[in-house]
């Protein structure tokens, strides 16, 4: 209800999968949609579909065609049998006495077509006709099997007294043990079981005001490897990648908005081209650099931010055999960094000794992307020989568990997610589209299918909202950020609403929570890169006592931006859980906490409309008001005297 577009899949009885067939704009936005039978389709020109679109003035046919050389002749393939919706498959007697049954089938033959009664009355028509007896002939056998068992279910099934009333079911010619299971069966199908709800079903994506932006940045670069996001964010500090000789990684600060100069931006230079970087979560101003020449650089940047050119890195870290394309610091445990090479190497550092502490196992084919789990105990790797691969890397340099991934094309990306960050939402890109799908990382066992997002050839980037358990999906030269809430429930994944921006991304950097305006409800924030700005997206939850501290929505976070413990103690086997905060402003009253309000009188309340008094009632009650407040006397003076004799009078 309010898109402009329709979306057809396919479903795959085989394999059980779901797949995007196509996606029709529609020239109105939708107010509902219906689909008419399959009697009304025209089948003699490949109509296998027609839906009908109600807008705003119009209801509009949307016919599904399937293209053929010819429509001379009826093809069978494209029109199964369908069921014939003008006759019941039983009354609500046999319902009631638990008879199954199923409902006649017909033909879309135009040859085979049921000539309709003209009785326009309200009288139930019989099945008389010859040419519907001779398309109902081929169910004949299916349903002579269906009255066989609903005979026996009548035999099985009487009702002593009535079976709404006294719910008990007595059995003819079985025992009492086969009547109450088939009661109990009957009662099953019977239960009514609600759609999944998601209070984040209605978020609503946000870019905050130019003022918050950095402009003007010129000459992105546009040769990273697609193991690489492009753009990252922590705090104050962006990293952008820039077009050129020498490797050039701007910082720019989002505390210092505003337009850039036209030349002479101040940048990391690496002296070789920049593959992939990452900002350090505990000291934003330390940055890795994995580059082209094998080497990772590991920068500074001053407090204050770059003024001018850096062109020395702080170290320099070396010992890949080629190319460094994935560069991750490490979630808790401080001067922690894991790299990946095109040697097929995970090399983890440490980066107070600038030492190389060992080299992950196993690898058979290049890694596609490599993710910390938010505790910082495992990690896991995707590699192109469709592997998962889960590694303890303190206790083990080979990996403690392993599964098959799915295939993909260009590249890959992971995330940890769902109950307890236990499962592994997979991002891969093959010939039909971009996909979706989940782990589970205790078997490394796939838990859904594989879900098509779109047809757009580029990577999906991932990000996981641990407090909201909400997914956020986007890549390169997108518009849209999908949204999904990951939940225990199956299928596990269910779309949210969608942010649409007006134009083009590069990237998107999702900052910490301490970054969050609560009091406007806005649950998670990101940095958006398009072609020459940094832009600022809020995604905000709607609701109405936002005076209030919405504390279903906002738990005790994470805090992602303190280290847990030292890389020393890391490596000594110590795993502490991350300290969690509330956002609760200081003077803010929880939403639970708060006052509950009187329920509000009905405007248009029956017994008040019953109770009103007519006009008559209204005047009289006026006039007795007044008439009490003047102390009215109803007694004329004249009833006061007293008269006289007869004799008193004169003649």
């Amino acid at each position: 209800k309010g898109d402009s577009f329709i979306s057809l899949y396919e479903f795959n009885t085989e394999t059980n999968q779901v797949s995007l067939s196509s996606v029709q704009n529609l020239d109105n936005q939708t107010y509902g949609i219906g689909m008419v039978p399959k009697r009304v389709l025209n089948v003699m020109q490949g109509e296998v579909n027609r839906l009908y679109q109600l807008s705003k003035n119009l209801l509009t046919p949307l016919p599904y065609i399937i293209p053929r050389k010819s429509y001379r002749e009826f093809h069978a393939d494209l029109f199964p049998d369908t069921v014939y919706s003008g006759l019941p498959a039983m009354n609500a007697s046999d319902w009631f006495n638990g008879k199954t049954a199923v409902s006649p089938k017909i033909s879309l033959d135009p040859k085979n077509a049921i000539q309709k009664s003209n009785n326009t009355g309200l009288k139930h028509v019989a099945v008389n006709d010859k040419s519907e007896k001779e398309q109902l002939k081929h169910n004949e056998v299916s349903e002579k099997h269906i009255e066989k068992i609903s005979d026996y279910s009548s035999s099985v099934l009487s009702t002593k007294n009535s079976a709404i009333e006294n719910s008990v079911l007595t059995s003819n010619n079985c025992g009492e043990k086969e009547a109450t299971f088939n009661v109990e069966s009957v009662n099953k199908q019977a239960i009514f079981n609600t759609g999944h709800y998601s209070k984040f079903k209605h978020l609503v994506g946000e870019k905050l005001h130019k003022s918050k932006n950095i402009e003007n940045i010129k000459n992105l670069a546009e040769s990273l490897p697609s193991e690489s996001d492009g753009f990252k964010v922590y705090n104050d500090f962006a990293a952008v990648p820039l077009g050129g000789s020498g490797g050039q990684l701007g910082v720019f600060q989002l505390s210092k908005p505003g337009r850039l100069p036209e030349s002479d931006i101040p940048v990391l230079q690496n002296s070789s081209n920049v593959l992939d970087f990452d900002i350090d979560p505990f000291d934003n101003r330390n940055i890795a650099v994995g580059c082209d020449d094998w080497k990772i650089r590991i920068w500074k940047v001053p407090d204050d931010g770059l003024t001018a050119t850096l062109e020395e890195p702080n170290h320099i870290l070396i010992g890949h055999n080629q190319r460094v394309t994935i560069v991750k610091y490490h979630p808790t445990a401080s001067n922690i960094l894991a790299s990946v090479s095109l040697d097929l190497s995970v090399k983890i550092w440490d980066l107070n000794s600038y030492s190389e502490i060992g080299a992950l196992e196993g690898h058979k084919d290049q890694i596609l992307c490599l993710s910390w789990h938010p505790d910082g105990r495992y990690l896991a790797t995707l590699s192109k020989d469709k592997k998962i691969r889960i590694y303890d890397p303190v206790n083990s340099l080979e990996p403690i568990k392993e599964g098959d991934a799915p295939d993909t094309l260009r590249g890959a990306r992971m995330c940890w997610c769902g109950p307890k960050n236990n499962w592994i939402v997979v991002s891969i890109v093959n010939s039909s589209g971009r996909h979706l799908m989940l782990y589970e990382s205790d078997g490394v066992k796939q838990i859904s299918s594989l879900q098509q997002i779109d047809t757009s050839p580029s990577i999906l980037s991932l990000h996981y909202d641990e407090d909201s358990s909400t997914l956020f999906a986007t890549g390169k030269g997108d518009r849209i950020v999908y949204t999904f809430e990951i939940h225990e429930n199956y299928p596990h994944m269910f779309a949210l609403s969608f942010f649409r921006s007006t134009t083009l991304h590069q990237g998107i950097s999702f900052l910490q929570k301490n970054l969050l305006d609560v009091s406007k409800v806005e649950f998670a924030r990101a940095a958006c890169l398009t072609k020459n700005n940094i832009e600022i997206i809020s995604f905000t939850l709607p609701r109405t006592k936002t005076e209030f501290f919405q504390d279903d929505v906002f738990p005790e976070t994470r805090v992602t931006w303190e280290q847990t413990l030292s890389g020393d103690d890391w490596l000594d086997g110590n795993i502490l859980p991350q300290k969690r905060i509330s956002l609760q402003p200081f003077g803010m009253l929880k939403l639970s906490d708060a006052p509950k309000e009187l329920p509000k009188a009905s405007k248009y309340c029956s017994q008040s409309i019953l109770a009103e008094k007519s006009d008559q009632d209204k005047k009289a009650e006026l006039i007795n008001a007044m008439m009490g407040k003047l102390e009215v006397d109803h007694k004329l003076e004249q009833d006061k005297f007293e008269g006289v004799d007869e004799e008193e009078w004169d003649d």
